[in-house]
């Protein structure tokens, strides 16, 4: 599951969470080299910039500073991105404005999902859809559903590929939920 809200909205306030730096926990129990990484700090900025931008034509959002979330064996930098939305704004609408995320996709946003679409050569599959519910005024959360897991008789795996320390510790984490070894389809694709 993810640790990460793209969108909620309870009686016009927006919250959204820029989750971007990761580490395994196993090698980095107190978060320090996470916490003091310039390039999972820089990466978590990019995050966190984006959906600020995204949300700039209803105002001027807020975003705390980063702080270390923990999510099974790995863990994360996040930070509370907020705003008051405009009148009849659901949230539905700030999940549309918001999806992807520069953590799923790139920056800049537009450029980065043509490049992903012209040069990726695998298909992502259910990787990365927003997953929510919305009331009948608009609240509601939705939250990033990175991971996937697909399960038949052939293999289990999830896409897209990651780093091999990632792929691993994700493994294990996917493992001890289903009761089974799973594998990477990338890595035992056919």
């Amino acid at each position: 599951a993810t640790p990460e809200i793209l969108a909620a909205v309870r009686g016009g306030l927006l919250r959204s969470q820029a989750v971007a730096g990761t580490s395994a926990l196993a090698s980095d129990p107190e978060g320090r080299a996470l916490g003091e990484s310039d390039k999972d700090r820089r990466e978590h900025a990019w995050v966190v910039d984006g959906i600020c931008r995204a949300l700039a034509p209803w105002g001027a959002a807020r975003a705390s500073q980063a702080q270390i979330a923990r999510a099974g064996e790995v863990q994360h930098l996040v930070s509370e991105v907020s705003l008051s939305l405009p009148r009849g704004v659901s949230v539905i609408d700030a999940a549309a404005r918001l999806h992807p995320t520069a953590a799923l996709c790139g920056e800049p946003r537009a450029s980065a999902a043509r490049w992903i679409g012209e040069v990726e050569r695998i298909d992502r599959g259910w990787y990365a859809g927003p997953l929510g519910w919305c009331s009948p005024v608009g609240d509601g959360v939705v939250a990033v559903a990175i991971r996937s897991l697909l399960m038949n008789a052939r293999r289990t795996g999830t896409c897209p590929r990651s780093s091999t320390t990632r792929r691993a510790t994700r493994s294990r984490t996917r493992s001890r939920i289903t009761g089974r070894v799973v594998e990477d389809c990338l890595m035992n694709a056919d």
